[in-house]
């Protein structure tokens, strides 16, 4: 998900705000989704590398699979107060107002990162400086986390329990819901598949679909600032795509993720059920084997033991000779050297 398309998300939740939090389901290891009243369920799905944040209206199900997934259940709690995007990027802050009762639940904040690869879940603890777009009041001590990330993973951010959170590093790029005609002419000769580079919130697909309401092509150096003016404008307003919208996508991908789930929980008991019987068939295989060799042995011992009084004294392995039968050859015992 882009940050044109989170921020329209975030509008849609805002408007709602703020929304009493009925619970906490869980579809699958890296989804989780809250009930919100009046609005539906926020789902925040972070599995790398699509990471989608979109609202349900249908209904969801699922018990915690991890331990990140049992901390939302039984802390983020109370009602949903406020959501925050920082600036355009990638990254948002849910403030939960928590509860009293038997045992009171503190407030907490979650910063979910939908940075791709990257994609994670950061639980804070309640802070009393209150988080602006602009980047102030996001750091915190953080409570718990959906992936840890060392130095052995990331030499330049690390996100651990008990840790400080940072946000991502602050750039400096054009504001489309701000940008000027004057700002946007500096980018003339710029084709728009640049343009993510210059202009928060965009991305590539996002870069694809402004090109499309434009009518020019993405590497295309000149074409109508007017137009291209226009298309943005649009595009801030509904950034959906031509095919269908984001939200739909963010859908699919979540259900293919669970799809996904769903079929690794069905194949692991059954790949351990075939290499059970493969072994199973090979230990069969090896004891017919074993039974065999048994059988021949039996079969030498009673030729032995019939014809041992032919046989020299302290020689065996000798064949049988000059009784009326086939010349047999027996295995010295010791080394199973026929003789």
């Amino acid at each position: 998900m882009e940050g044109l398309f989170i921020a329209k998300v975030l509008e849609d939740i805002g408007a709602g705000l703020p929304a009493r939090a009925g619970g906490w389901v869980f579809p699958s290891e890296t989804t989780s989704a809250v009930l919100l009243e009046g609005l539906g369920n926020l789902v925040l799905h972070y599995r790398p590398p699509t990471p989608a944040l979109y609202l349900e209206r249908g209904k969801l199900r699922g018990d915690p699979f991890n331990a990140f997934q049992r901390f939302l259940s039984g802390r983020a709690k109370g009602t949903l107060t406020r959501v925050v995007q920082l600036k355009l990027d990638r990254v948002v802050m849910l403030e939960f107002s928590g509860e009293s009762g038997f045992v009171d639940v503190p407030k907490l904040r979650l910063i979910f990162e939908l940075t791709g690869r990257n994609a994670n879940v950061i639980a804070l603890e309640d802070s009393p400086s209150e988080a602006l777009p602009d980047g102030s009041g996001w750091t915190g001590r953080i409570v718990t986390v959906a992936r840890e990330v060392a130095t052995g993973r990331n030499r330049f951010r690390t996100v651990r329990t008990g840790g400080l959170y940072v946000p991502p590093p602050p750039y400096d790029k054009l504001d489309p819901r701000h940008v000027s005609a004057l700002e946007l002419s500096a980018l003339s000769g710029t084709p728009l598949e640049k343009w993510h580079t210059r202009i928060d919130g965009l991305g590539p697909t996002l870069s694809l679909e402004l090109a499309h309401r434009a009518g020019v092509g993405l590497k295309d150096k000149t074409f109508d600032p007017v137009k291209v003016a226009s298309a943005l404008e649009s595009l801030v307003k509904d950034p959906s795509l031509s095919a269908g919208t984001l939200s739909e996508q963010a859908r699919e991908v979540s259900r293919g993720e669970k799809e996904l789930s769903l079929r690794k929980a069905l194949r692991e008991p059954l790949e351990k059920r075939l290499n059970l019987l493969k072994n199973q068939i090979g230990d069969l295989d090896r004891a017919r084997e074993g039974e065999l060799a048994a059988l021949e042995a039996r079969e030498h011992a009673d030729l032995l033991l019939a014809y041992q009084h032919q046989l020299p004294r302290g020689e065996g392995g000798r064949g049988l000779e000059g009784i009326g039968l086939e010349s047999v050859e027996l295995p010295v015992f010791y080394s199973g050297e026929l003789v």
